[in-house]
């Protein structure tokens, strides 16, 4: 079910916790579309991981895409629209139509994808839709995501369809739970997941920006969170997290829980320079340093 492995991890109607109303032209949100971390300096992001962010003219998210393998996304605003391409593995197109809040956060979305598999006779069609909302402070504070496909898997028929719920607990500006429940429904899998963090050792996050180790679901949106896209990140980092999985069918890893540390480099501006392997790098968005 290749449409569920692309649609499954991270980042889709509802309106926010807030009194921020859903905006449809994201040109004119351009607090998050920018990737500017520090409003004072211009610095934004340039990279992170194996991406490259590139930016427009207005100085708006144009596309991302993988320093290796075709994987990118193009951004379009008014109407918006993400558009990913990727042959890798799955050989697919998602468009998705989004939903800004006034602080360019993301709210919503909705979602079409086509793709095949290079090696095997798989092809599909699929919808998506996902929300988000948030609390007064700026923080993600819950995700829910469904979507269905219909396609052939090695020659047969077959139909699928999902829902997946994630909850974030705050606490005094730390992120201390991320808790996951995707329920499989007809061929597709259940399994729940909790991510619970610790911090034991201080590492401040200046700039309260995203970082790797943060799990938000699918290939989709794996990225919208380093972008600023999903709100705010928290005022520290972890120092550790304690993962526990459940597979409620038995057909997907081991159930247990596992505890792994959390490693960092800052940058002397305050910007994570790296998390837990992952790199970031940052440009300027304007002449002042």
């Amino acid at each position: 079910m290749a449409v569920m492995i692309a649609m499954t991890i991270s980042v889709s109607l509802v309106s926010c916790d807030n009194d921020d109303d859903n905006g449809s032209n994201g040109a004119d949100n351009v607090s998050a579309l920018t990737g500017i971390i520090d409003k004072e300096s211009g610095l934004r992001l340039k990279s992170f991981g194996e991406y490259t962010v590139y930016y427009n003219n207005e100085g708006l998210f144009d596309s991302i895409a993988h320093k290796d393998y075709l994987d990118d996304y193009a951004f379009q605003y008014g109407p918006d629209k993400i558009r990913r391409r990727n042959n890798s593995f799955y050989n697919y197109v998602t468009e998705f139509a989004v939903n800004y809040d006034k602080m360019g956060r993301m709210t919503s979305y909705e979602s079409q994808e086509t793709g095949s598999s290079i090696y095997f006779e798989n092809n599909w069609n699929g919808t998506g839709s996902a929300s988000y909302t948030y609390d007064k402070d700026g923080h993600l504070t819950s995700m829910t995501q469904s979507g269905g496909e219909t396609g052939i898997e090695k020659g047969k028929p077959y139909t699928a369809s999902w829902l997946e719920k994630v909850k974030l607990t705050w606490e005094n500006g730390l992120l201390k739970e991320i808790a996951y429940e995707d329920i499989g429904l007809e061929n597709a899998r259940t399994w729940s997941a909790v991510y619970t963090f610790g911090y034991d050792t201080e590492y401040v996050n200046k700039h309260k920006q995203w970082v790797y180790f943060y799990v938000f679901g699918d290939n989709n949106s794996i990225f919208l969170p380093y972008l600023g896209l999903m709100g705010i990140g928290p005022d520290k980092l972890p120092s550790s997290v304690t993962f526990t999985y459940k597979d409620k069918l038995g057909t997907v890893g081991n159930d247990g829980t596992e505890t792994y540390p959390c490693s960092y480099e800052f940058n002397a501006d305050g910007s994570v320079a790296k998390a837990n392997g992952w790199e970031y790098t940052y440009e300027y968005a304007t002449d002042s340093k």
